[in-house]
C-alpha cells in the first residue's frame, strides 16, 4: 500500500477546500460569514454525521447480501469495518478508486475467496451506479428550468456512470473477454517490472477469473436479493442526498421539493469531478446549485459544515478504524 498516494489526496483535498471556501469568504465579508455561522444550530451537523452512519449500516447489507452464499462466513460488523475502511481510501483517491481494491483485500483476509470478492463488490458498485443514472435522469428533468452549466454537469454524471455499468457488464459476463484482459493486463506488468514470473501463476489467475465470472453469472438469476440490493442502493444515495438538506435547513432554509432535487442533482453531478472525494467540484457545484436558495454568507458557512460533517468526518472515523485494525494486526 502505498501510504504516500493517499496522504497526498488528503492534503490535496484539505488545501483545495480550504482555498475555494476561504476565496468566497474573504471576499464576501468575514464579520458577516462569522455571524452567519453563530446562527447554525450545531445539531444540524451531529444530525448529518448520524445519516452517515445509517448510510453505512445500509452499505454494510448491502454488500452482505452481494456475497449471497458466502455471506454467512463474516460477520455483519466486520463487514461494516470493511465498509468503512473501503469508504476512508476511495475518499483519498480520484474518482473514488482506491477503496474497492482494498474491501477484496480485507474480504480475501476473512477467507472469502478472492474472486468471489470481487465480484461482491461489483455487483454493489454496479447497482449503486445504477441508481445514479436513474436518479440523474429524474433530476434532468428538473434542472431544465436551472443554469446550462448544471445541466451539462448533470448529462456528464450520468454518461459516467452509465459507462462504468457497461464495464463492469460487459467484462464480467464475458468469460473469454475477461480472460483476454487480464493476460494482457499481466504480459503488461511483467513488461514494466511489477510482476517478474507471471506465467508460473497465469494457470492460478486465469482459474480465478472463471470463478468471478461464474460466481457473477449464476447469482444474476437471484433476483430477490437483487432487487434487495436495488431498493437499498437508492435508499443509499438517498441518505447522502439529505446530508445537504439538513445542513441548509439548520440555516433556516425550507426542506422541500426543490431542495432535494437539487442536493439529488449536486449528488450526481459531482461523481464526474476526477480529484480525491470530489474536492473542488463538490464545493463548487455547491455554490452554483444553491445559489439561488441562500445568501452567500449561508452557502460559505454551510458548504463547510456539509463537507466537515460528510467528507472529513468519513476521513476521521476511518483513519481511526485504519489505524485499529493495523495495531490488532500487529498484535496477532
Amino acid at each position: 500500500m502505498k501510504k504516500s498516494k493517499y496522504l497526498n489526496g488528503f492534503i490535496f483535498s484539505v488545501i483545495i477546500t480550504t482555498l475555494i471556501i476561504s476565496s468566497f469568504t474573504i471576499t464576501s465579508g468575514v464579520k458577516q460569514n462569522i455571524k452567519e455561522l453563530k446562527n447554525f444550530s450545531i445539531k444540524f451537523a451531529f444530525f448529518s454525521m448520524f445519516i452517515i452512519i445509517l448510510k453505512w449500516f445500509v452499505e454494510t447489507l448491502i454488500l452482505k447480501l452481494s456475497l449471497f452464499d458466502e455471506r454467512k462466513k463474516i460477520s455483519f460488523f466486520k463487514l461494516f469495518k470493511i465498509i468503512i475502511l473501503g469508504q476512508f481510501f476511495s475518499y483519498l483517491t480520484p474518482f473514488y478508486t482506491g477503496g474497492q481494491p482494498l474491501q477484496v483485500y480485507y474480504l480475501s483476509k476473512e477467507k472469502i475467496n478472492p474472486s468471489v470478492a470481487t465480484a461482491s463488490i461489483l455487483y454493489k458498485s454496479m447497482f449503486f451506479q445504477i441508481v445514479m443514472v436513474l436518479m440523474g435522469f429524474i433530476g434532468l428533468q428538473y434542472s431544465s428550468h436551472l443554469n446550462n452549466y448544471i445541466f451539462i454537469i448533470l448529462i456528464s454524471g450520468i454518461l459516467l456512470n452509465g459507462f462504468v455499468v457497461f464495464l463492469i457488464l460487459f467484462f464480467s459476463l464475458n468469460k473469454e473477454l475477461s480472460k483476454k484482459t487480464v493476460k494482457k493486463t499481466t504480459l503488461f506488468l511483467k513488461k514494466i517490472k511489477i510482476l517478474k514470473n507471471p506465467q508460473k501463476h497465469m494457470e492460478e489467475i486465469m482459474n480465478k477469473v472463471e470463478e468471478f465470472v461464474n460466481f457473477f453469472k449464476k447469482n444474476s438469476k437471484n433476483y430477490v436479493s437483487l432487487f434487495s440490493i436495488f431498493i437499498l442502493s437508492i435508499i443509499q444515495l438517498l441518505l447522502y442526498v439529505f446530508t445537504s438538506m439538513i445542513i441548509l435547513n439548520g440555516f433556516g432554509i425550507k426542506l422541500n421539493l426543490d431542495l432535494f432535487f437539487r442536493s439529488l442533482i449536486l449528488d450526481v453531478g459531482s461523481s464526474v469531478v476526477p480529484t480525491p472525494g470530489t474536492s473542488g467540484g463538490a464545493e463548487g457545484f455547491y455554490y452554483l446549485i444553491f445559489s439561488n436558495k441562500a445568501s452567500i454568507y449561508v452557502l460559505n458557512t454551510s458548504v463547510l459544515i456539509w463537507r466537515l460533517s460528510t467528507y472529513y468526518f468519513v476521513l476521521f472515523i476511518g483513519s481511526l478504524f485504519f489505524l485499529i485494525s493495523k495495531k490488532n494486526r500487529r498484535s496477532t
